[in-house]
C-alpha cells in the first residue's frame, strides 16, 4: 500500500491532463463507481468522469479518494489514499 505522504512524480502521459503550471505531484480523485480487481470502475477527476483501474488486488468502493498515478489511453491508473 502507498504511504499517505508518498507523492510520486506525474508521468508524461498524465501530465497532458493537468492544468498548465500545475505541480509535478500526483493528484487525487474520487471513486464514483466501484473499482474491483481486474475490472474497470469510474472516478471523478478534475470535474469529469473517467474509467479507472487499480493494479492492487483490492476493492475501491464509491466515495473513496484515490491518487491518479498514470494513464493508459482513456483509462486512469489509481492507488488508494491511505489516511
Amino acid at each position: 500500500m502507498s504511504d499517505p505522504k508518498f507523492s510520486p512524480q506525474v508521468t508524461d502521459r498524465l501530465q497532458t491532463l493537468l492544468p498548465l503550471g500545475s505541480t509535478n505531484h500526483i493528484v487525487t480523485a474520487t471513486v464514483s463507481e466501484t473499482i474491483r480487481p481486474n475490472h474497470l470502475g469510474r472516478i471523478k477527476f478534475q470535474g469529469t468522469w473517467w474509467f479507472a483501474r487499480c493494479e492492487q488486488n483490492i476493492v475501491l468502493p464509491s466515495g473513496v479518494s484515490v491518487y491518479v498515478i498514470d494513464r493508459e489511453n482513456l483509462t486512469l491508473i489509481v492507488e488508494p489514499v491511505i489516511e
